[in-house]
C-alpha cells in the first residue's frame, strides 16, 4: 500500500501523488494542492505521467 511521503498515512493505490490531503493542503495550500492533483490526474489519463521519470518523453517534449 502507498503511504504519504510526509506523515506515512496509508493512501489508496490509485492516487497519482504520494501525499495525503492533509499534508498536501498544509504544504501547498488547498487551491494549489487541488491544482497539482488535477494536473497529475489529467497527465495520468493521457498516459504522459511516468512515475520516477525526470526529463523528456520519447517525442523529445518535456515531461509533465
Amino acid at each position: 500500500m502507498k503511504k504519504c511521503v510526509y506523515c506515512k498515512t496509508e493512501l489508496k493505490e490509485d492516487v497519482v501523488l504520494e501525499v495525503c490531503i492533509n499534508c498536501g493542503r498544509g504544504i501547498w495550500g488547498e487551491k494549489m494542492f487541488n491544482t497539482i492533483v488535477k494536473s497529475m490526474e489529467d497527465a495520468d489519463s493521457r498516459g504522459s505521467l511516468m512515475q520516477g521519470s525526470v526529463g523528456s518523453d520519447n517525442q523529445g517534449k518535456k515531461a509533465i
